[in-house]
């Protein structure tokens, strides 16, 4: 359920950064675009100051896009005829709301599907409300009724379950996930000249940075067996990463590998 993410709806958001949100909600559209998932859109008061939902939803879910449900002001969406019967028709129990804004369009229609019997998780980071007290409260008013309040990221982990297959793959590509180059330095705390190097095939970067987001399998243990080394990557203009344990060898000992 995407609940209100309008172009002047958005504007009296305040309770955390909106490029953030608002990337988490369109991320939120592409999962369910990827994964075949039903959507109901809906919106309040389009005529007025509120507008227009935002025109990516119109690129990402053009069909539900179309079939938005336009409520003329009705506070709890599942009030409205249209959307309840929306929901109802997707035959599903489990649901995943998200909207603007959470004190108001979020909280009641989501009490309400409680109340009926769904299995509510709402997406935090793709909600925003008038001010951080607001919506803070009103995320643990849900939770106490029954909600699980989530985000986006723990979202797509759910529901893919493995990385390596087309979809998994399909869905790393949403969030900008690509894999790395062949290889890293590992920089050893014992002194100048000490470094290892292994090859990493399923290094996978976190958006944004140049550090590592998720290993899997055997490199997972070799990261994890290090202690006292930082992790630099030749290609991110020798940046330094994150500290671990003591030094491991390559097989050919630390002071064998050339700088």
């Amino acid at each position: 359920m995407l609940i209100d993410h309008q172009v002047g709806t958005i504007t009296l958001t305040h309770s955390h950064d909106l490029n953030t949100m608002r990337d988490a909600s369109l991320k939120l559209a592409k999962i369910a675009r990827a994964l075949n998932i039903p959507v109901v859109l809906t919106s309040s008061m389009e005529d007025q100051f509120r507008g227009l939902p935002w025109p990516e939803f119109e690129q990402i879910l053009p069909e539900a896009f179309a079939a938005r449900i336009k409520r003329p002001g009705i506070v709890n969406a599942m009030h409205h005829d249209g959307f309840n019967k929306a929901v109802k028709a997707m035959g599903r129990k489990k649901l995943i709301v998200a909207g603007v804004t959470t004190e108001i369009c979020v909280t009641f229609p989501v009490l309400q599907m409680l109340d009926e019997g769904y299995d509510v998780q709402v997406a935090a980071d793709a909600s925003a409300s008038m001010t951080k007290t607001g919506h803070d409260l009103v995320l643990r008013r849900m939770e106490q009724h029954g909600a699980a309040i989530t985000t986006v990221y723990q979202i797509v982990s759910q529901l893919t379950l493995d990385w390596s297959t087309p979809k998994g793959r399909e869905l790393a590509a949403v969030f900008g996930w690509a894999r790395a180059p062949a290889q890293i330095t590992l920089v050893s705390s014992g002194g100048p000249g000490r470094r290892l190097r292994w090859p990493l095939p399923h290094l996978i970067f976190m958006p944004g940075t140049a550090h590592p987001g998720i290993v899997f399998g055997r490199v997972a243990d070799q990261l994890g067996a290090i202690r006292g080394c930082g992790v630099r990557q030749d290609w991110a203009g020798r940046c330094q990463g994150p500290r671990f344990g003591r030094p491991v060898h390559d097989g050919r000992g630390a002071d064998d590998v050339p700088d």
